[in-house]
């Protein structure tokens, strides 16, 4: 009976040190992708690309930021960070997720008249920020706007 409680003990102990480690990678992977996204500096308007239509590394990332990231975290990220195409990684994550949107961070995607790199398939061109996110909000049932968070 010993040896049972021991080793019940044991697994427990070891499958809660595993959730932490599990939940640290999960951190580590958000912090990670939203740094690989910033450095890249390209904002792909689709999830493959070139010729072989293989998929983005860009997009890859966007699923770990969609996945991993809290709401709140998205909102902060949408509104504040330094780097652009995060902000419209985070913005497209919001929508992706069918949460409330505040109504000023959409104004600010609105007046947002910053260049990125835009990358659809093969086709890339300078496009500015207001346009990107007009284009991920078009006329939609898949998000609702608040009027603050």
């Amino acid at each position: 009976m010993k040896t049972f409680l021991k080793t019940v003990l044991f697994v427990l102990l070891l499958g809660s040190n595993y959730n932490g480690e599990a939940q640290k990678m999960n951190n580590n992977s958000l912090k990670n992708a939203i740094k690989e996204i910033a450095n890249l500096n390209i904002y792909e308007t689709t999830c493959t690309v070139g010729y072989a239509n293989i998929t983005s590394s860009q997009y890859l990332r966007f699923n770990i930021l969609t996945t991993f990231a809290t709401n709140k975290e998205l909102i902060t990220l949408a509104w504040k960070h330094k780097n652009p195409v995060v902000r419209l990684y985070s913005f497209q994550a919001l929508k992706k997720r069918h949460v409330e949107i505040p109504a000023s961070l959409i104004t600010k995607f609105k007046a947002d008249e910053n260049e990125v790199i835009s990358l659809q398939g093969c086709l890339a061109e300078n496009t500015m920020v207001n346009k990107l996110s007009s284009e991920i909000f078009l006329p939609s049932s898949n998000y609702t706007f608040t009027k603050e968070y």
